[in-house]
């Protein structure tokens, strides 16, 4: 009698699912490998969302445009001491002899240059420009004791040497030979150029790179281009002091 009770017993167990024998332990680790695998997934899928808006933020902050301090435009003779005219206006009108944009030699670099995107006037045609010059540049002092101003033309037959006023002259006449409107900053120890454009163009440049410029007292966008700069736009070396246009007018410049 008690071993039938026993057999039942067992035979219930076989026939209602349960078992005692132990299952196939691959079966177990291969259940257990996927639920791992899933959760791996799920963390890795979490921090790309997270890393991507992190990234996104980081990009909007670094690469929108950045104002450089806005200059506050005086008027030359009631404000400018005679002495400091007088001399303004001698380096200003050497700048302007320099700036020699239809010279054939300057003229037809530029055309070159531009071509590469052609069309109406853009201001990718002043990046080639810059980009062309600055890596060709190769930077040599002026003679001791004095300012030389070179020609465009002249530093172009001399394989694009000279400091940075030369290489400022330079690119200020290659732009205007293709039709750009420039003008030259000076520091207190330094120039650089700068060539006028629109706010969508900066917007354009400063998809990839932080892109610096000034805002004139009638509102217009000027773009800096620094031989110290890395890139077109680059934020540039030192404070303005005076700004020189190429007709030789020239204007004093506060910065805030």
């Amino acid at each position: 009698m008690k071993s039938l009770w026993i057999l039942i017993i067992l035979l219930t167990i076989v026939f209602s699912g349960c078992s005692f024998i132990p299952q196939d332990p691959s079966e177990e680790i291969s259940r257990h490998l996927d639920k791992i695998t899933n959760e791996v997934e799920n963390r890795i899928q979490e921090i790309l969302d997270e890393s991507g808006k992190l990234i996104r933020d980081f990009l909007n902050d670094k690469f929108t445009p950045r104002p450089l301090p806005t200059p506050i435009f005086t008027p030359n003779k009631p404000v400018v001491k005679s002495y400091e005219y007088a001399k303004m206006d001698k380096i200003a009108k050497q700048i302007s002899e320099a700036i020699d944009s239809t010279n054939p030699t300057v003229r037809n670099l530029a055309v070159k240059l531009a071509s590469r995107y052609p069309g109406e006037l853009n201001v990718f045609q002043a990046v080639e420009i810059y980009k062309y010059v600055k890596n060709k540049w190769k930077y040599v002092n002026d003679p001791r004791g004095r300012d030389y101003f070179a020609r465009a033309s002249e530093t172009i037959h001399n394989g694009f040497a000279g400091d940075c006023d030369d290489f400022a002259i330079l690119i200020s006449a290659l732009l205007e030979s293709i039709g750009a409107t420039t003008r030259i900053v000076l520091t207190d120890n330094h120039a650089y150029a700068e060539v006028l454009t629109s706010y969508s163009a900066i917007k354009q440049l400063s998809t990839y790179q932080t892109i610096y410029y000034h805002r004139d007292e009638r509102g217009r966008y000027w773009l800096s281009l620094d031989w110290t700069a890395r890139y077109p736009g680059g934020k540039p070396m030192g404070e303005a002091r005076y700004v020189v246009y190429p007709d030789g007018t020239w204007i004093k410049v506060t910065e805030k």
